[in-house]
């Protein structure tokens, strides 16, 4: 073991200061070779090989006995400082250690409170997943349901347009009969314009009268065309005298037919009234002839209606 080359302490190792009075050691190791200088290198002297034990270098001349007490004093010094250090140390690692404590407590309540968080959550997620659950369950429910509902409005639909289908043939149909309708109006209006007009012609025929003056039997003898129309040419006076009568019975007039004879002819004339005097006419002719007159006018009308 190598020892201290100024106390004689004994080191650790390969220390190159003494632990106990500070000296620096000036020794070799066994286990290095010695570096020879270069004269002896360069010789014929062979190396000497290495002691078993470590050869201690004294740098140092030899102090005397008396100077053991100062370093003692430094030792003791250095004891101190060391241990203020440690005290130091001691207070910093144990506030540290309080520091660490203290940490470690709130942590741990931390981590209790982290826990109930956990723990309450865990709690209202279980009720969510419940609540989810049942949400899902009436959605499955509101789902079937809406499927019978698009089934039902699926026919609905079907039957509407079926519906719309009816219609338009009953608009198409009622166009049709309203068209009917607005025909048949107008025939019934026809048929009453024509009504009243056969009407009145059967009140003239019902209410004949005598011509008002000689005038009037003129200006109606030249509208008629019983002694022009082609058709009436052929036929024989006495047939186009009883003509003439149906002519003004149909315009209302009294225009009898007359007929005469002797043992060679058969004559035929009409007979008109003009208040109180008598008037013949030739139908074939239009040729008008007065003849006698009555003490009094004769009625405008022989029958009245009312």
């Amino acid at each position: 073991m190598p020892y201290c080359n100024q106390c004689g302490n004994e080191l650790k190792g390969n220390e190159q200061f003494c632990g106990k009075c500070g000296a620096e050691q000036g020794y070799r190791n066994v286990e290095e070779p010695v570096k020879m200088a270069a004269s002896e290198a360069q010789g014929s002297v062979p190396p000497i090989p290495p002691t078993k034990t470590p050869v201690a270098i004294n740098k140092y001349p030899p102090q005397k006995s008396g100077g053991t007490g100062f370093w003692k004093i430094i030792v003791i010094a250095v004891l101190a400082i060391g241990l203020i250090a440690v005290g130091v140390l001691y207070g910093i690692e144990n506030s540290n250690l309080n520091k660490a404590k203290a940490d470690i407590a709130e942590l741990e309540n931390n981590v209790a409170t982290l826990e109930n968080n956990i723990a309450t959550l865990q709690t209202q997620l279980a009720a969510e997943q419940a609540h989810a659950a049942g949400l899902q369950t009436e959605l499955t429910a509101t789902i079937n349901d809406l499927n019978a509902s698009l089934d039902e409005i699926e026919q609905l639909e079907s039957d509407l347009a079926d519906s719309e289908l009816r219609i338009l043939n009953l608009e198409a149909e009622l166009d049709e009969k309203n068209t009917e309708l607005a025909q048949a109006y107008a025939d019934i209006s026809d048929l009453t314009d024509a009504n009243i007009v056969l009407t009145e012609e059967l009140n003239t025929i019902k209410d004949p009268r005598h011509f008002n003056s000689l005038e009037e039997l003129e200006t109606w003898l030249e509208n008629d065309d019983t002694d022009t129309n082609d058709a009436y040419s052929s036929l024989k006076s006495q047939e186009k005298a009883y003509i003439l009568q149906v002519k003004a019975l149909r315009d209302g007039y009294i225009l009898s037919a007359c007929i005469d004879w002797d043992s060679n002819y058969i004559y035929s004339w009409n007979v008109a009234i003009v208040g109180d005097t008598v008037y013949s006419i030739n139908a074939a002719t239009d040729v008008i002839n007065e003849g006698p007159s009555f003490y009094d006018d004769l009625p405008l009308h022989p029958l009245p209606l009312s």
